[in-house]
């Protein structure tokens, strides 16, 4: 992993820009995704594709093939962003 961020929103511009940070340290040759709606926008797409990058994503409910970056997922919620005031998001 290269890079993450964090939102209350599934904002285009949020999620390209997160992208682009990740894509700083290089593109890879594969770029692996759930099917998560922030990952099947054709921007998205687009972006990966631009850098040289093949687009590959899990079949649907298949969590355990990528079962690593899911349990760090979920690590990172239940043991810092729900735990934070920044979890409530701007009221």
């Amino acid at each position: 992993m290269v890079g993450w961020a964090v939102s209350n929103s599934l904002d285009t511009d949020f999620c390209l820009d997160a992208l682009d940070q990740a894509f700083a340290y290089g593109a890879p040759d594969i770029f692996t995704s759930d099917q998560g709606i922030q990952f099947t926008f054709q921007a998205w797409i687009a972006r990966v594709e631009q850098a040289g990058s093949r687009v590959n994503m899990d079949e649907r409910g298949r969590g355990f093939d990528n079962i690593f970056i899911e349990r760090l997922w979920r690590s990172l919620k239940y043991e810092d962003i729900y735990l934070s005031d920044d979890a409530r998001g701007p009221e």
